[in-house]
């Protein structure tokens, strides 16, 4: 017998800007749950506007004065009733923190983790020493208490099965997915005009450390000494824009445009734009915009991070370069040199959302079953 699905995550159904990867996982899957006649709830944060939008599936809206987590747990710990989660309910939550209320509430329900990459190095990277300390014990209790983890690539379970030997059974790797045929759909429709010549690289996302966006700018810099009229479009908003900003100033570097956050459906046009997509990131899971940039048949320039290696590392067009901002403009030259046009339609196939949704919902079976 098939569960109730809850999924949770710290974000709002509303379609909107320069959504995170997570955001646009959960939404692909629980538009699929849906499809599937699943009808699931997700618990997540309230827009006012939520309303205004038809749903395919149950929503829960934590109202909160400050979108924290720790504003988002505490709303879970007290306002998520016991009528509104069975006892059969399977959890499924997108960051391991989001799971303390359940385990609190709910100890005896089957829960699901989805490790959208190596959180636990993200907190390492970015948080100080004691903030680290209290997370590594509060991941380790979480992780030893729930059922199963889905990692989205080869690397983030590698990662988390050497910090924590215990989820060696527990692990499944699902990448994430993408709606391809509506990604074509809309490439094919395009707002943002192609340059006549191959003058265009582009990167889209968060502007966050773990980017390492710095990398990309030098790179550039070196590529359009080699390139007259070569342009970078950096598209999303972030904590470091305007350090960023202020970083192509002082380096003295031109031909760099930031374009503030763009409209998802934008998104797929704004590639298709371009000669080629780049990342330079620290860290990564399973990027939902390289996919995107495969789905309008755009080569892809990117460092060893994630599970971009095994998405690109065999596509012709495409290259795996060194955290070396040498490295990445010699490889964003040949990209723009290259005269033959590539598609990626029958490789991409393999990760549009309805695939990656029944991977999960064969998860969630088996699950139940064992339960």
């Amino acid at each position: 017998m098939m569960p109730d699905i809850v999924v949770v995550s710290q974000d709002d159904p509303v379609p909107d800007t320069n959504a995170c990867g997570s955001k646009v996982y959960v939404t692909n899957l629980l538009h699929y749950l849906a499809e599937e006649k699943q009808d699931p709830l997700f618990i997540g944060v309230s827009p006012r506007d939520y309303r205004a939008f038809d749903l395919p599936y149950r929503f829960m809206g934590m109202k909160l004065f400050r979108n924290t987590t720790i504003h988002f747990l505490m709303a879970l710990l007290i306002r998520v009733k016991q009528r509104q989660i069975t006892p059969s309910s399977l959890i499924h939550a997108q960051k391991p923190l989001e799971l303390i209320p359940f385990l609190i509430r709910f100890p005896e329900n089957p829960k699901i983790l989805t490790l959208h990459g190596q959180e636990l190095g993200r907190i390492r990277f970015k948080k100080s020493r004691l903030a680290v300390y209290i997370y590594e014990k509060l991941e380790t209790w979480i992780l030893k208490n729930i059922d199963a983890v889905i990692a989205v690539d080869e690397v983030t379970s590698s990662y988390y099965i050497k910090e924590y030997p215990f989820l060696k059974d527990r692990i499944h790797i699902i990448p994430t997915g993408v709606d391809v045929p509506k990604l074509k759909k809309v490439s094919s429709n395009n707002k943002f005009p192609t340059m006549a010549s191959k003058k265009r690289i582009i990167f889209v996302g968060r502007l966050e450390p773990e980017k390492n966006l710095e990398l990309l700018l030098d790179a550039f810099q070196i590529a359009r000494g080699n390139s007259d009229g070569l342009e970078l479009v950096i598209a999303g908003d972030g904590s470091r824009k305007t350090v960023l900003q202020d970083y192509v100033r002082d380096q003295k570097i031109s031909g760099v445009t930031f374009l503030g956050s763009v409209n998802n459906d934008e998104i797929p046009s704004l590639l298709n734009s371009a000669s080629a997509f780049i990342l330079t990131s620290h860290y990564e899971g399973s990027p939902i915009v390289v996919k995107e940039a495969l789905a309008v048949n755009l080569p892809v320039v990117s460092v060893d991070v994630g599970d971009v290696k095994t998405l690109i590392g065999e596509l012709p067009g495409c290259y795996i370069t060194r955290k070396d901002k040498y490295d990445i403009s010699d490889k964003i030259l040949e990209v723009l040199q290259d005269p033959r046009e590539y598609d990626y339609s029958d490789f991409i196939m393999d990760f549009n959302y309805d695939r990656i949704g029944a991977m999960t919902l064969a998860l969630y079976r088996k699950i139940a079953r064992a339960g």
